[in-house]
């Protein structure tokens, strides 16, 4: 027995050398490693519960701790907070953001009715209580905003794009103090308004000085991603954006009103109260610092990570324009401009609105371009500009579409297209014949406008023509051919494009009184039947009751109107018509019609978009690329002949552009400190700025069930661990 205790004892070494912990303590979001003499002791981990390793007294000990959330490879780790995408679809059902129109025309300000990132906040500043509301606006008398249009960006990209031109606002911020945000004037120094915290576009800032020389006041403001507040000695770890920063706070000088910091090991140099420093790759700013008389209670400081720094200056308070006056993080941006207003007197000052624009300036200089898909933050010059944690997103033009084809072939041109019920039509539309154009195919026509009368026979067999039951977004298209007659049995057949053959009955007699009704779709066109020994046709192609040379359009899915011309013969050159009716826009007082130009070549064909009010061109190397106002978008392949194909939307392409509000990961392991706190110290919680109904509050790590701690390693606590494991298998 004793050789097998003094066995056990041999493990851990009797003889305790030099003792070295890699992590300094009980750092239980760090694995690390105790070395003593020989021994080699790592932190791990068995489910939830963690083995901590450390040294007190040059000895060894041990601290089994349970993790409050999971414990992975020798340490605690604790899941990253995700803030939620708070997101704000600009327009509405009724109005909604069409090709063109200025964001302003469809929505000029956004308040806290429509988004809790922009919610009114309180602020006491010990002279007076104000209420601080937030506006966004996007249209004012001299702010026209952005507009969505087709067009060639600075990367030579054709596409739709919401663009802020350069000579224009992008948006306009108030913040709005009633009845102010009052304070007492020291000489030049606001002195209520330092340490006031301030909460706009979803982040909150700390007003770190605030003055007023003459006309001149300046607002200087801090804040970051991830804030919190810690004492002396105090040491956490954060996670920012997959990242993990420890934070220490080494020294904080109570007559210097200065601290120390250590972030990753690296050592700040001594800061104040406003002072940023990049440490270990991230901005870290102090908000504020806690220096306590009361030997019971420890000095604080309250820092950021990711800080930000603002500056606001309005050189003239008196007048009410907009000025250069804007710094971010020390720089100072000519496309920002701040107006500042407020009054009082020598001794007391109170400010009852900012307002600040971002004029538009993208990464070369020049308008801002956001394809689909992507942000204002990403595509401004400079991103920080925006303010806060949001963005203003173009996620494209909201259609479904359809596709019309015209395919060059032999001399011709083939259409497909989709009629309003959903059937794929496909017909020979355009031949050149001996020089001269025509409607349908060599040798076989295609008709669209009727005979003069019931005995005008026009239709012969293997031509075809259009059926369409009214000339409007609701008619019905359909394309039949006049296969052939059976006198003996009085029986037509016709082949309908898209459903196949039809055979129909007729009575009288051929080129007297001999008639029928062709059914097609579930509507009804009158057909009248020629003599011998042609047996052409006269039909009522648009089911109004007679036969009076009307012409129909071809009714594509969606309601556009193909108008084919004015003949079936047109011989030379003519043109097409696509028209979308204004009673199909958001907002329209006239039709949209889209022409384009049939070519006659040597023994050939070609189509052509012409320049046109109506469609915005863009040419590049072997095509051309075009969109209305509707969102008819048009490419044609510049190959002589050329292929031409629109997508036409079902309904009118809106433009989907969201406000989105914080979407960042934010996270904070909390570490025990190695120094022991006052019971009347008070208590900290660390705080992230979110876009919510309230800032989230990531609570405390609770209080962890010790299993045994602060146990010598060696005999004795080889006998404690025994007779645990003794108890634990009789109990």
């Amino acid at each position: 027995m004793v050789s097998f205790f003094a066995a056990q004892e041999q493990l851990t070494g009797n003889v305790i050398h030099e003792c070295t912990d890699s992590d300094n303590g009980m750092i239980y979001a760090t694995k690390g490693t105790v070395t003593a003499g020989n021994e080699v002791l790592v932190d791990s981990c068995e489910d939830q519960i963690l083995t901590e390793y450390y040294c007190s007294q040059n000895q060894v000990r041990i601290k089994v701790y349970s993790c409050p959330e999971s414990c992975e490879q020798g340490r605690c780790t604790q899941q990253l907070t995700t803030t939620p995408q708070e997101s704000l679809r600009l327009g509405t059902t009724t109005n909604r953001i069409e090709i063109g129109e200025y964001l302003g025309d469809v929505i000029d300000t956004v308040t806290n009715a429509k988004t809790p990132s922009l919610r009114s906040t309180t602020i006491s500043t010990g002279r007076a209580t104000t209420l601080a509301n937030q506006y966004l606006r996007f249209k004012g008398t001299d702010l026209l905003s952005g507009r969505i249009l087709f067009t060639e960006d600075n990367k030579n990209e054709v596409a739709d794009f919401l663009v802020f031109e350069e000579n224009n606002d992008t948006f306009e911020y108030e913040l709005e103090f009633v009845p102010g945000l009052a304070s007492t004037l020291a000489s030049t120094t606001l002195t209520d308004l330092a340490n006031e915290e301030i909460f706009m576009l979803g982040r909150t800032y700390t007003i770190t000085e605030a003055t007023k020389n003459s006309d001149q006041l300046t607002l200087r403001l801090l804040s970051g991603a991830i804030s919190d507040t810690l004492r002396e000695g105090e040491e956490k770890i954060y996670t920012l954006n997959g990242q993990e920063y420890t934070v220490k706070v080494k020294l904080i000088e109570d007559e210097a009103r200065a601290v120390t910091l250590e972030v990753n090991k690296q050592i700040s140099g001594r800061r104040s109260v406003g002072d940023v420093e990049t440490l270990a790759g991230i901005p870290v700013g102090i908000t504020k610092m806690l220096v306590s008389e009361a030997a019971e209670q420890e000095d604080q400081v309250t820092f950021t990570l990711g800080a930000q720094t603002l500056e606001f200056t309005d050189r003239n308070v008196a007048d009410d324009s907009f000025s250069q006056g804007v710094s971010i993080d020390g720089r100072s941006l000519a496309n920002t401009f701040v107006k500042i207003k407020g009054s009082g007197d020598d001794t007391e000052y109170s400010i009852s609105s900012l307002q600040y624009r971002l004029r538009a300036e993208s990464l070369s200089g020049d308008n801002v371009f956001i394809p689909a898909g992507k942000g204002l933050r990403e595509m401004t010059r400079y991103e920080q500009a925006l303010l806060g944690d949001w963005d203003i997103l173009y996620r494209g033009l909201d259609a479904a579409r359809t596709k019309i084809k015209f395919d060059p072939g032999n001399s011709r041109y083939d259409l497909e297209f989709v009629n309003t019920k959903g059937q794929q039509i496909d017909t020979t539309l355009i031949t050149n014949e001996n020089n001269n154009l025509k409607i349908g195919k060599e040798n076989q026509a295609l008709h669209f406008i009727e005979g003069t009368s019931i005995t005008n026979f026009i239709i012969a067999r293997d031509d075809q023509f259009i059926l369409t039951t009214e000339n409007n977004r609701q008619g019905i298209t359909n394309i039949v051919q006049y296969n052939s007659i059976d006198t003996t049995n009085k029986q037509l057949a016709f082949e309908d494009l898209a459903e196949g053959r039809k055979d129909v009955q007729y009575t009288g007699t051929e080129g007297t009184d001999a008639a029928a009704n062709l059914v097609i779709n579930g509507n009804s066109y009158q057909v009248h039947i020629g003599g011998a020994p042609n047996y052409n046709l006269a039909i009522d192609l648009n089911q109004d009751g007679d036969v009076n040379s009307d012409e129909v359009n071809i009714i594509v899915q969606g309601g556009g109107m193909l108008d084919l011309g004015t003949t079936i013969t047109p011989n030379n050159d003519f043109s097409l018509t696509l028209t979308t009716e204004a009673s199909q826009f958001d907002g329209a007082s006239s039709d949209e019609t889209i022409t384009i130009n049939v070519q006659e070549t040597e023994a050939g064909v070609d189509l052509d978009l012409p320049a046109q009010n109506t469609l915005t061109i863009e040419t590049r190397t072997g095509k051309k690329l075009a969109m209305s106002t509707y969102g008819v978008f048009l490419k044609q392949e510049t190959d002589n002949p050329d292929e031409l194909s629109i997508d036409y939307p079902l309904q009118q392409a809106v433009g989907h552009i969201e406000i989105v509000f914080a979407q960042q990961e934010q996270g904070a392991t909390i570490q025990p400190s190695t120094k022991k706190f006052s019971e009347q110290a008070p208590a900290v919680v660390p705080k992230t700025i979110q876009a919510q109904d309230e800032p989230t509050i990531l609570p405390e790590i609770p209080e962890a069930k010790i299993y045994y701690e602060e146990q010598p390693t060696g005999f004795s606590a080889w006998i404690k661990k025994m007779w645990k494991t003794i108890t634990n298998w009789f109990a």
